[in-house]
């Protein structure tokens, strides 16, 4: 639950269900990431929490890399459809 309110204090955080293999994730993920930091540099109150929708964890590994945001940790990714989210597609973003 720390973690959780944690979250709380941001203005706003979102979740974002990405891919390493989705070519329209990878040309996204570097323009989100440039408003994150530009975002977060002015002092804003964001966080972005990226959920996987890679197949295996060396590539959440390798894609997750690239990212300056939080990240659900890959053995818990099952949690995006379980979890009652009901991820249909990948590159979604939501707040």
């Amino acid at each position: 639950w720390a973690s959780v309110l944690k979250l709380c204090a941001y203005l706003f955080s979102g979740l974002y269900f990405s891919a390493h293999w989705c070519p329209p994730c990878r040309g996204f993920t570097p323009e989100l990431a440039t408003f994150y930091n530009t975002a977060t540099g002015q002092g804003d109150k964001f966080e972005i929490i990226f959920v996987s929708c890679d197949r295996d964890e060396p590539s959440f590994k390798d894609y997750f890399g690239s990212m300056p945001w939080a990240a659900l940790k890959f053995e818990h990714s099952d949690l995006k459809v379980s979890g009652g989210v009901g991820v249909m597609m990948v590159n979604l973003y939501m707040y």
